[in-house]
């Protein structure tokens, strides 16, 4: 895991409340060890576990 997820990890985990801590901090182990994955899908997986839905950028397409 790059510094750059564990910082990202650790911040989230201090500035967003999670529903159930102990559950978040499990997230942020198991996203660890996703070493097929990429940063930004452990990233988006950090999110969901955390309760936080990301945005589709295609959804705001003005056609």
């Amino acid at each position: 895991m790059s510094i750059f997820t564990i910082g990202l990890a650790c911040t989230l985990l201090v500035e967003v409340e999670a529903p159930n801590m102990e559950e978040a901090l499990k997230a942020t182990n198991y996203v660890g060890h996703l070493d097929e994955s990429s940063d930004a899908e452990k990233a988006e997986l950090g999110f969901r576990i955390l309760g936080i839905e990301l945005v589709d950028n295609d959804a705001f397409d003005a056609t």
